[in-house]
């Protein structure tokens, strides 16, 4: 795992508990099951990182570029259950699981515009956010729906706000 991304990680849950929230690490098992229903889509580093920092559960502030006046939007770190329906059984991550997108924040204010991590740029790759009524065609989706979030995960967790 990219340390980097580790010890932005940790820092981001301290902050996180110091505000009073409390995450949940994921369950060995319940990353196997991700794991075999994703297959290579679940890179190792995200499934370690889920097993060694407790992020799931956690609700997370972040400044969407596309919000007026830096307004903050609300991102829910999402747990083993959660990233499999995002990535398999709904749009638009089931259309872009096979370019690498992998969902892994709901929108906390219910808007179905989730999150998700660009796995092909590596082990610290950017976060952005998928707009879901663009469509449902892969092409569509990533050229009509993207914005970018932060430039890279461990960029994400250094800036995200805890309450």
């Amino acid at each position: 795992m990219n340390p980097k991304v580790l010890t932005a990680a940790r820092e981001l849950v301290e902050r996180a508990e110091r505000d009073g929230q409390a995450g949940e690490l994921a369950a060995a098992d319940a990353l196997d099951r991700l794991g075999s229903d994703l297959g290579a889509h679940l890179p190792d580093w995200y499934r370690d990182l889920l097993a060694t920092v407790p992020l799931i559960g956690l609700e997370l502030g972040v400044v969407v570029p596309e919000l007026p006046d830096d307004e903050v939007s609300g991102v829910l770190w999402l747990g083993p259950d959660s990233i499999r329906t995002e990535s398999i059984e709904l749009f638009p991550g089931s259309a872009v699981l096979a370019r690498g997108y992998l969902c892994v924040g709901g929108c906390a204010h219910g808007t179905g515009d989730q999150y998700f991590l660009d796995t092909t740029a590596g082990d610290d790759p950017p976060l952005v956010q998928i707009y879901h009524d663009i469509g449902t065609e892969a092409d569509q989706i990533l050229a009509d729906g993207v914005v970018k979030i932060a430039p890279s995960l461990s960029a994400f967790f250094a800036e995200a706000k805890t309450r």
